[in-house]
């Protein structure tokens, strides 16, 4: 039987139809909801979460790729909790869901 973290981390985020997504040159992102008509601005790992949430990936897969672009140094389990929130806050603004 699986615990909370295993099955959250099994989740597959997925970004939603109708956004219009721009990466800046210096990592930010920035997402126009036409939805809602709003506009998100995204940290440099923010905007890398947002680009790997294509609905096939696994939010432990989203973990690694984070690992391997960003050289991370910290502990494995303060990254699971930050992306976490990071994909919660996402779906929060209506421009993640779940698969």
């Amino acid at each position: 039987m699986m615990n909370i973290e295993e099955l959250i981390l099994r989740e597959k985020p997925k970004r939603k139809e109708r956004l219009l997504y721009r990466k800046e040159p210096e990592g930010m992102g920035v997402v126009l909801n036409k939805e809602l008509g709003t506009i998100d601005y995204l940290n440099p790992t923010a905007a890398t979460i947002f680009e790997l949430c294509n609905g096939d990936k696994e939010i432990k897969e989203i973990v690694e790729a984070l690992f391997d672009k960003f050289e991370i140094v910290n502990e494995k389990s303060e990254i699971i909790k930050d992306a976490i929130k990071c994909i919660r806050d996402l779906e929060g603004r209506r421009l993640v869901k779940h698969c």
